[in-house]
């Protein structure tokens, strides 16, 4: 019969000390050394994070003056890492960065496996070429560039454009799936111009019109009115591996209090206001960005007149495609 000491004893913990060392020197490991073993829900992976335009926007436009957009990556960003992260990403899965393409520029065609989308945030005369349709860029257009289609930007009007950068590279670099390949020449050939009915381009105009129509009373409560953007053709999510949204709430209203596995990126579109999350007070207005890891408890309230929009992407689509999405909701005040 197998014997073994009683739990706790200096005898057992001796002797599960030499097999921790002993299964170490043979690459194993023992259950019970594995944290969290026994945990009953997620525990966020990082505090709540909230950059200021001003900030934002001074670091980009001092980057445009000492480094050139092909001086390296053949991108110019600023990336939005959040503190408390093991690796410098806005998310586990998705991360945002904001991208200055000067007058005349050019950032060269390529294509990669990790989709991508840009949200454009000020300027005029950009553009981003997929796969051949090029696609006129004013702020609030949304442009989709999926996983392995031909992209390039460039600039043809006087001002500089300035644009969220979102995409899924945490997480498909997490699976070892990045493939990455330039296009032979440094813009691809153009097909088409200007075209809205490609499912590439969500038009800013309209989809604030679309905001604009969304009843209060219709609204999830844990959004406040919104648009979300899906595939025309389809009715999928906006991209494999990430939703996005367009939201507004009036002067003065509030969310209810609500918590999601999935993480969400914010960016204030117009307005001003304050996030309760994870313990933290986040007070916002029009260009601010902030994160709010999945499972953090948040309530948003706009603030100032004329109420405030704001645009969000998350990794929704990636949980629940494990069935691991979940959201909750409460009437109970943050504060």
């Amino acid at each position: 019969m197998l014997q073994h000491a009683p739990a706790g004893t200096k005898t057992e913990d001796e002797r599960l000390a030499r097999l921790d060392e002993k299964l170490e020197g043979l690459h194993l490991e023992g259950h019970w050394r594995l944290p969290h073993a026994h945990r009953t829900e997620p525990v966020p992976v990082a505090p709540p994070n909230l950059w200021k335009w001003s900030d934002v926007r001074s670091s980009l436009v001092e980057a445009g003056e000492i480094r050139a957009i092909d001086g390296g990556a053949g991108r110019r960003t600023v990336r939005l890492c959040t503190p408390g992260m093991t690796s410098k990403w806005t998310t586990p899965t998705i991360h945002a960065s904001i991208q200055l393409v000067k007058p005349g520029e050019i950032a060269p065609a390529h294509r990669h496996t990790m989709g991508a989308l840009r949200y454009i945030i000020e300027g005029n005369g950009g553009y981003t070429t997929v796969n051949g349709h090029k696609l006129i860029m004013e702020p609030g257009d949304l442009v989709l560039t999926p996983g392995w289609d031909w992209h390039d930007h460039g600039h043809d009007g006087a001002k500089p454009m300035i644009w969220i950068d979102g995409h899924d590279f945490p997480f498909t670099n997490h699976l070892n799936g990045i493939f990455f390949e330039n296009f032979p020449q440094r813009q691809q050939p153009v097909t088409s111009v200007g075209s809205t009915s490609e499912h590439y381009v969500f038009k800013g105009s309209e989809s604030r019109a679309q905001l604009q129509a969304r009843s209060d009373a219709d609204a999830d409560p844990a959004w406040g009115p919104t648009v979300t953007f899906t595939d025309p053709r389809t009715g999928a999510t906006t991209l494999p591996t990430m939703t996005c949204r367009l939201s507004r709430l009036a002067t003065g209203q509030e969310t209810v209090r609500s918590r999601r596995t999935a993480n969400v990126i914010y960016h204030v579109v117009a307005g001003s206001g304050c996030t309760l999350a994870g313990g933290k007070e986040l007070r916002w207005e029009t260009g601010d960005l902030f994160v709010v890891p999945g499972w953090t408890w948040q309530q948003h309230r706009a603030e100032g007149a004329g109420g405030a929009i704001l645009f969000s992407m998350s990794d929704e689509p990636i949980l629940s495609s494990y069935g691991v999405l979940r959201v909750e909701t409460t009437k109970e005040s943050a504060a």
